[in-house]
């Protein structure tokens, strides 16, 4: 069986998170503030979504640049979720149960990142073609 970001726990907590947003999005009042049920949305589903697209990059590089997506979208989903909770469109435990996910998947992402970065390849010493010889003086007989 193929290694596939299904296999990561990052995407597997990242996917949870996802599924617990659009879960509480379909109750109301969440449910009816059509703006912030899509936003909240849209960014919890960035999370795994940029997860599974780095993980068929090509190279670490890339694969870095869009787990550094996925966890600026867990701080974008703890800031609504905070003025979600704050306008009363979330319970003060949900939101707390939901930005601690936000938080543990920020955490596992770090981590991967962490680990992502030792296994780039070394950057290559570039060597340098030896200095031409300097010029001989003269011969005079």
């Amino acid at each position: 069986m193929e290694k596939g970001f299904e296999q990561l726990i990052v995407w597997q907590q990242a996917k949870a998170l996802a599924v617990s947003v659009y879960r509480e999005c379909r109750k109301p009042p969440l449910r009816d503030d059509r703006t912030m049920r899509d936003q909240m949305q849209r960014a919890a589903l960035s999370v795994s979504s940029n997860i599974a697209e780095g993980g068929e990059r090509d190279s670490t590089k890339e694969e870095l640049r869009y787990l550094s997506i996925a966890k600026a979208s867990t701080a974008e989903l703890r800031s609504q979720l905070l003025v979600g909770e704050e306008i009363g469109l979330i319970e003060p435990s949900v939101c707390k149960q939901l930005c601690d996910q936000c938080r543990k998947v920020g955490f596992l992402l770090v981590q991967f990142m962490k680990y992502k970065k030792t296994t780039l390849p070394l950057p290559r010493r570039q060597t340098n073609p030896a200095p031409p010889h300097p010029p001989q003086p003269p011969q005079y007989p």
